[in-house]
């Protein structure tokens, strides 16, 4: 070789600082790297003929005892039996031959450790060129030693917690004291003060705390760090664990008092664990222990030990949703719970107070005994948030599974609903429970709580097991029952409303209205109705139609929840009334409740703090009255060949497909019949005289292009079928169905052949009829399954004859069909 130049490409990458300084670098040749930024070599090798075997090796050096910069990757110019070692090192750069004189260049690209500190330097790699076998002379010059550049840039970031940051909790504070619970998250995160990245980020030193000092004077003067929970006694159940003791803990390790929520909410926030480490793509690597220094009015000092700043892991996203975080601008290595505590006494009846919290200042030490640098006061700050100190509240009635009865005369929650345990439809001589929620939101116990169900009787009859439940946390000599009867004497009211749906306020479905009705107007505050202590004196003196409970004091934050149990639908109308609204209707006494109607249920709720949730729209419920209700569910798969499903199949394989239909209701079980609709793709052809039902032969219709060119419809009636008396299980299965499809002799290697397949129970399922849609199937129907197998057509032909005729008489014409295809690839 005739000669070596060895050089500095680059020393940094863009963005660049205006200056150079601990942590910076203002260009990319001014001898200056930061950490996590990278530099490059240059090696030229110029020849004055052929050569054999080019080889530069390069060996990345060490600064007092350790490694400062690894390489990136091999060089593109290096060819076969290159390597890069597993340390990353060695290079050892294979060119290969030359066939005449010229110059080569190869770049060779390093990184710097984020564990290096500032003033480390990264002396010449040392450089060692080969050809032909033997190791050829030097560089006459090297290059200039690099100095690396970094300091400790960490921003300090403070805001509530995810969800449920606050709340008012009856005797929180220190001596049973009420107030409000507050939840805030105090993060710690590596970045470029200039939007650089992590470029020039340096490591803390791990024995040394980080102590953060936080601002709350805009908070009322009782602002306190709760660390008097850990001495509760054992047996409240109200002792924070994990870390929480004194007020500052790791959100994902342990749990604050059960008197400040029990939970930390973190959705949109980035997850810490602690001193545990953590290679979570939500989790920092280990964000150590955090422990509360000092508080007072003004001032909150945490300290922060044993977080692992080294960046080897970094949280990439966030949940709920999998949010991706901006790692390239922020590597967060803790996210810490502090919890606030504020006395009910510093706020003002009905007016807001505001609370921030802000920074008042991070201390830390580098590894280089450098001072942390670099807050963004942007993130110093949380978001002034109000309380206030009121009465509010809510209530609520809904329809519920009641089980006092046994299968099929109990009720079920509606499969339709996506969430709560709700009842919309229920048979005649089912028996459903109505609860009612009635809930303190605000920081003021609700004085003379009522809680009053006012049952329509033309339609429920009053069960053997009616029984009323009350939930709620106060002494019972604070709660009382009653039981109402009109002063007519007569349980039934002339006159009421409906809806256009039990599913009202859902999606498009319009809200009711509350209307005039008697039934509308009826109120248990009516000085006229006459209260029993039981319900069968109720009954005995004209018929139970309101149902009460009273409580005299219910404190804020509480649930009351009252469940009646035990209301049976009746099979006729009990007596005439006049349904006013949304559609003007009379319904005859003895005539039976037709399917298809809706029936209210009237509560009221209310206080003497808070009177006027009586009227709210959500204190009453409807029930659709149905004949009887269905499931019906598929399963399908490839019993032969028996690896169908995960193995490919041959081109021209029949096929054997088993579909199980099951069926089940929850209502006294009527045979009925059950439609199966198969879907045959393109390439898959149905065998004639294959189908069996539980053993029996029993042929499809079949449509040929339908519902799509290509596709074939193969449909089943299987009637008088008696449908599972429960709930959809595997207990539902009806007997097997099976059939056999052959696959084509001509179709693509690798082709997928998706089979679809729905069942129907007709107009007593609780769930649509599935629609086909070419290309997506039956789609998300629940009433619908799929199998899919894959073909495998090696290369080559097809040739097959055949003819239309099995056999002919003396005369007939008659016909041969010769087929020749070439499958598979080409050949």
């Amino acid at each position: 070789i005739a000669e070596v130049k060895y050089s500095t490409h680059f020393d940094g990458t863009p963005n660049f600082d205006s200056t150079d300084g601990p942590g910076l670098d203002s260009g990319s040749r001014n001898d200056i790297v930061r950490t996590h930024d990278e530099f490059q070599y240059l090696v030229q090798l110029a020849t004055d003929d052929a050569e054999k075997d080019l080889r530069i090796r390069l060996v990345m050096p060490q600064h007092a005892g350790k490694q400062v910069a690894v390489w990136s990757y091999l060089p593109t110019a290096c060819k076969q039996g290159s390597t890069l070692s597993a340390d990353k090192q060695t290079i050892d750069c294979r060119l290969g031959n030359v066939s005449s004189a010229g110059t080569l260049a190869v770049y060779f690209q390093g990184a710097v450790l984020g564990s290096s500190g500032n003033g480390d330097r990264i002396t010449p790699p040392a450089l060692e060129v080969s050809a032909n076998g033997q190791v050829q002379a030097g560089p006459a010059s090297l290059p200039e030693t690099l100095t690396v550049s970094a300091a400790p840039f960490y921003d300090v970031v403070v805001q509530q917690s995810g969800s449920g940051p606050t709340g008012f909790q009856p005797e929180s504070g220190p001596g049973g004291k009420d107030g409000f619970y507050h939840h805030m998250t105090i993060g710690l995160m590596a970045r470029n003060p200039h939007g650089h990245g992590l470029k020039g980020v340096e490591q803390l030193d791990p024995s040394a705390p980080v102590e953060i000092d936080l601002d709350v004077k805009d908070y009322p003067p009782s602002v306190a760090v709760p660390n008097w929970h850990a001495d509760l006694p054992a047996s409240s159940g109200n002792r924070p664990t994990g870390s929480f003791a004194d007020g500052c803990g790791s959100p994902n390790n342990g749990r604050p008092s059960s008197l400040f929520s029990g939970a930390i909410g973190m959705y949109y926030r980035v997850m810490d664990q602690g001193p545990t480490p953590s290679t979570a793509n939500t989790y920092v690597a280990n964000g150590g222990d955090c422990r509360t220094v000092a508080s007072d009015r003004n001032h909150i000092r945490l300290a922060l030990d044993g977080v692992d700043t080294t960046l080897k892991h970094i949280p990439t996203i966030m949940l709920p949703d999998r949010r991706k975080l901006p790692t390239q601008q922020e590597a967060w290595v803790a996210n810490k719970a502090l919890l606030v505590w504020t006395s009910i006494e510093d706020y003002p009846l009905n007016q807001p107070v505001y609370h921030t919290m802000k920074l008042n200042s991070v201390s830390g030490r580098s590894i280089t005994g450098q001072e942390i640098s670099g807050d963004q006061t942007d993130n110093n700050v949380s978001r002034t948030y109000p309380l206030t100190h009121e009465a509010s509240g809510r209530a609520s009635k809904q329809f519920q599974p009641d089980s006092s009865l046994p299968t099929p005369y109990a009720t079920i929650r509606d499969p339709l609903m996506t969430s709560g345990n709700i009842v919309n439809q229920m048979s005649h001589g089912q028996t459903v429970s109505t609860q009612l929620t009635y809930s303190t939101y605000g920081t003021i116990p609700h004085q003379n709580v009522q809680m009053c169900d006012i049952v329509d009787r033309t339609a429920f009859d009053i069960g053997q097991h009616f029984k009323v439940t009350l939930n709620v946390n106060v002494p019972a000599s604070e709660i009382s029952y009653q039981y109402g009867v009109p002063a007519s004497g007569s349980p039934y009211f002339t006159s009421t409303d409906s809806a256009h749906s039990e599913y009202e306020g859902q999606g498009n479905t319009p809200r009711s209205v509350i209307g005039t009705s008697e039934y509308a107007r009826a109120s248990c505050l009516d000085p006229t109705i006459r209260w029993y202590a039981t319900p069968q004196e109720a009954e005995a003196a004209g018929g139970l139609v309101y149902v009460r409970a009273l409580i005299r004091r219910l404190p804020a934050s509480r649930d009351a929840n009252m469940l009646i149990s035990g209301l049976i639908l009746r099979e006729t109308w009990a007596a005439t009334i006049e349904v006013q609204t949304p559609t003007h209707i009379i319904r005859q006494a003895g005539t039976p409740i037709a399917a298809g109607s809706i029936i209210r249920n009237r509560a009221e709720l209310r206080s003497d703090t808070m009177p006027g949730l009586a009227k709210d729209p959500i204190t009453w419920d409807h029930l659709r009255a149905v004949n009887r209700q269905t499931t019906t569910r598929p399963t399908k798969k490839v019993i032969a060949p028996a690896n169908a499903a995960t193995a490919p199949v041959p081109a021209g394989t029949v096929l054997t497909y088993q579909i199980t239909a099951h069926y089940a209701t929850v209502n006294k079980p009527v045979p009925g019949t059950i439609t199966v609709t198969d879907v045959l793709p393109s390439g898959l052809k149905y065998v004639a005289d294959s189908a069996r039902f539980d053993g029996q032969q029993l042929e499809p219709t079949i449509q040929n292009d339908a519902p799509a060119k290509g596709l074939t419809t193969l449909t089943w009636k299987l009637e008088n079928r008696t449908p599972f008396l429960g709930v959809h299980s595997a207990a539902a299965a009806q007997p097997p169905l099976t059939y056999q499809a052959r696959t084509s002799q001509t179709l693509l290697d690798g082709t997928k052949l998706r089979n679809d397949v729905a069942t129907s129970g007709g107009e007593y399922d609780a769930a649509a009829d599935c629609t086909y849609v070419v290309g997506k199937g039956f789609g998300t129907c629940v009433k619908s399954a799929f199998a899919e197998v894959t073909v495998q057509t090696p290369p080559g032909f097809v040739l097959e004859k055949s003819s239309t005729q099995n056999s002919i008489s003396p005369g007939d014409d008659f016909d041969y069909s010769i087929s020749f295809a070439s499958i598979g690839q080409d050949t």
